[in-house]
C-alpha cells in the first residue's frame, strides 16, 4: 500500500532506478521468533456452558508466544500460589496442571511451565491504576516466551475472572477447561 502511494507520488524504487532524484527501498530481515497470531479462545468452568472468558470479548486474555490446546481444549487441574517466588514452587508437583498466580504470565511461565512441567498458566496482573474492582472485565496485555519444546499456553485473567475461579477453589479441587487456538508461522519484517 505505502509502495503504491510512493510510486504515484513519482517514486522510485532505489535498486531499479538508484540516481532518482526521489528513490524509496524495502529492506526484509527474519523475525528471530516466529509470527503469532491468535485465532480464538475460551475458558470455562466446570458445568458451566457459557464461557468466564471468551476470545471474542477480550483478546488480551491469551498471552503473546501462547501454542493452541488440542481441538476441543484441555481440561486440568487449577494449582493456585500466593506468589511466583522460586520457594513457592518448590516440592510442589505441576506436571499436567494449570498454575494460577497473581504475577507477570513471563515469569510465571517460566517456573510452572519450564522448570515445573505445568501444561498452562493463568496469570492475573491488572495494575492497580486501572481499578480493577472497578472495571472488573478488563485484561492486562502479556506475553510468555516463545518455547517451541513445551508448546503451552497463558490465559490474562480479569478481576471477575479471578474472582469466579477463587470462589469455585474455595469448593474444593477445581478443574477448568482451556481451549485456545493460534497460528505460529514464519514470517519477516519488511521495513
Amino acid at each position: 500500500y505505502v509502495q503504491r502511494i510512493l510510486a504515484s507520488a513519482g517514486y522510485q524504487l532505489e535498486s531499479e532506478n538508484p540516481d532518482a532524484k526521489l528513490t524509496y527501498r524495502i529492506e526484509s530481515y527474519p523475525l528471530r521468533t516466529p509470527a503469532w497470531e491468535p485465532v480464538d479462545a475460551k475458558l470455562y468452568l466446570p458445568g458451566e456452558d457459557k464461557p468466564l472468558l471468551n476470545f471474542s470479548d477480550n483478546r488480551n486474555m491469551v498471552s503473546i508466544n501462547s501454542f493452541s490446546t488440542p481441538p476441543g481444549g484441555v481440561e486440568a487441574e487449577v494449582v493456585y500460589l500466593k506468589s511466583c517466588d522460586e520457594a513457592a514452587f518448590e516440592g510442589l508437583d505441576l506436571k499436567g496442571k494449570i498454575v494460577l498466580a497473581d504475577c507477570r504470565a513471563y515469569s510465571l511461565f517460566k517456573q510452572a511451565v519450564e522448570k515445573k512441567g505445568a501444561i498452562g498458566v493463568l496469570s492475573y496482573r491488572v495494575p492497580y491504576y486501572n481499578q480493577p474492582e472497578k472495571f472488573q472485565n478488563s485484561i492486562s496485555f502479556n506475553r510468555i516466551p516463545f518455547n517451541s519444546e513445551h508448546k503451552a499456553w497463558s490465559v490474562n485473567l480479569s478481576y471477575a475472572a479471578r474472582t469466579a475461579i477463587h470462589a469455585a477453589l474455595e469448593k474444593g479441587p477445581l478443574k477448568i477447561n482451556v481451549q485456545i487456538e493460534t497460528k505460529i508461522y514464519l514470517s519477516l519484517i519488511h521495513i
